[in-house]
């Protein structure tokens, strides 16, 4: 295994970074980051959606949708390095939508910010491209495409490795389960749990076991590659972004039970039977079903709190399929540069953001 040591660049650091995507779960991490560290910010994102707020003088927004050519373009205008966040992940988008903002579009921003000058291109790719499951991928493991989403994202990735010495230099990151304050799905959940579950007995049954991931904080991935833009990394190093705690995605669910100060009794999920289920729930059938299940429930949640302040939010595909099959990422090869996680422990973490989330008001009471 090759582990790429970290060289600070001392001079001609990226001065002004495009952002695409934030308003994201990572985008508006890095936004905030970019701003504390003193870079000009260029945040890029569609109309009505929610930006990170920062000086004038010291950010910029460009709104627009990827799928149109002439926005993607212009987005390199000025710009030192970019941060490409932005990509579809919901397999029951159009297939054309999807090529047209995961492929076409980033091919479209490499050009321009060749042209342009941009010295760093950062892609944000997917974990779940991986062929392997039955151990923690790593960068070199072979990728598989089943969905029009990852299909998209190998093509992108192939076109940005391959220019080598013809354009800015990239570094493609390939992300896991991704949480943090600004994920909506989870507030979701956490809105929705705590007033259906008092309804219950004291005790409340939780299933232990699963599939296994190593989540990893939107504020680590965003840091993970601010970092690596600082450090002089080679064009075409690919990098896995995770987390460093490896657990079962049911011991999420338990977080969010536990942050609502209901006790749970764990019930062993038998391995044969999550064979048998496990693939069936991250079905895009079965997603749109237990989409409109939720949104019923949230619905009638809403009434029954007579409020109309908090919002519901579809089911994340991409989030559903990692947590019913498992995703875990080696990420040895991104500690190597030098990073260090912030939040090591996904339980601590949690807990910031359901506090988070109850500040801001999401949560039903």
């Amino acid at each position: 295994m090759t582990i790429v040591l970290p060289k600070k660049v001392e001079q001609h650091l990226p001065q002004r970074i495009l952002v695409t995507d934030a308003g994201g779960c990572i985008g508006a991490q890095a936004v905030k980051l970019l701003l504390a560290k003193g870079y000009r910010v260029v945040a890029a994102e569609r109309p009505g959606v929610e930006i990170p707020e920062g000086p004038p003088a010291q950010m910029e927004i460009r709104l627009g949708n990827l799928a149109d050519a002439e926005y993607a373009t212009g987005l390199a205008s000025g710009v030192d390095a970019i941060l490409h966040i932005a990509a579809i992940s919901d397999n029951r988008r159009p297939d054309g939508e999807i090529a047209q903002v995961n492929h076409a579009a980033t091919i479209a921003l490499y050009n321009a910010a060749r042209v342009a000058g941009t010295q760093k291109f950062i892609y944000f790719s997917s974990g779940l491209l991986y062929l392997i499951k039955t151990r923690a991928a790593h960068e070199t493991d072979h990728l598989a495409a089943v969905s029009s989403c990852g299909f998209s994202r190998i093509l992108a990735e192939e076109f940005l490795l391959s220019r080598q010495g013809d354009g800015p230099a990239v570094n493609v990151l390939r992300t896991g389960l991704v949480y943090g304050p600004c994920r909506a799905t989870f507030s979701s959940l956490l809105a929705i749990v705590p007033e259906l579950l008092r309804k219950f007995p004291r005790y409340v049954p939780q299933l232990t076991g699963g599939p296994r991931v190593n989540p990893v904080h939107a504020t680590d991935a965003a840091r993970a590659a601010i970092h690596l833009l600082e450090t002089d990394q080679p064009h075409g190093e690919i990098f896995n972004i995770a987390g460093a705690e490896t657990i079962a995605s049911s011991d999420i669910i338990t977080y969010v039970l536990v942050e609502t100060g209901l006790r749970v009794l764990p019930m062993p999920i038998p391995v044969t039977m999550l064979d048998w289920i496990m693939p069936m729930v991250s079905c895009a059938e079965i997603i749109a079903v237990a989409d409109r299940a939720v949104g019923s429930i949230w619905w009638a949640v809403k009434r029954c709190c007579r409020t109309d302040r908090q919002r519901y939010s579809p089911i994340d595909p991409e989030l559903a399929e990692i947590l019913s099959t498992g995703l875990v990422l080696d990420v040895s090869k991104l500690l190597g540069t030098g990073f260090q996680f912030n939040h090591e422990r996904v339980a601590p973490a949690w807990r910031d953001i359901y506090h988070w989330f109850e500040q801001q008001g999401w949560l039903l009471r």
